[in-house]
């Protein structure tokens, strides 16, 4: 009698076992597909397609001047940085080889010497979502 009961032990400890690591699997399932998701949307989209640089930032002026060369995407905004901060994020898109001049509002001042200016493409993902690409130029306000 004995001899059951041990065999029947062993396989209710290992369907627990069994159970107890499917519930994990499903809890880590659940919390990391939407980070998964997230992300493979963002690896879809075109940033790594959108040619943003900056032609021109000068001292003593509120405007730089950005060039897109050639690459596909639907560009919807391009964000302007100024030592780290966003200056302007209501500038709209700019053509494939169109360039263009980029007030910076919200500064209180004019761009000084030594500054750093960043920009970056603002992209709609495949579910109309915006999605921010990596800083696509950086230069030093002259």
């Amino acid at each position: 009698m004995k001899a059951i009961k041990k065999g029947q032990v062993g396989v209710i400890t290992t369907v627990v076992l069994l159970v107890v690591a499917l519930v994990a699997v499903s809890i880590f399932w659940l919390t990391t597909r939407g980070l998964l998701t997230k992300q493979t949307e963002q690896l879809t989209a075109d940033c790594a397609t959108i040619n943003l640089q900056i032609v021109d930032a000068k001292n003593n002026t509120n405007s730089i001047t950005v060039k897109r060369d050639v690459g596909v995407g639907e560009l919807a905004k391009v964000l302007v940085y100024v030592a780290g901060s966003v200056r302007n994020n209501t500038f709209g898109s700019i053509g494939v080889l169109e360039t263009k001049s980029i007030f910076i509002n919200n500064t209180g001042a004019n761009l000084s010497v030594g500054q750093q200016v960043q920009i970056s493409g603002v992209i709609k993902g495949p579910s109309g979502n915006e999605i921010q690409c990596p800083f696509a130029d950086t230069q030093t306000v002259q």
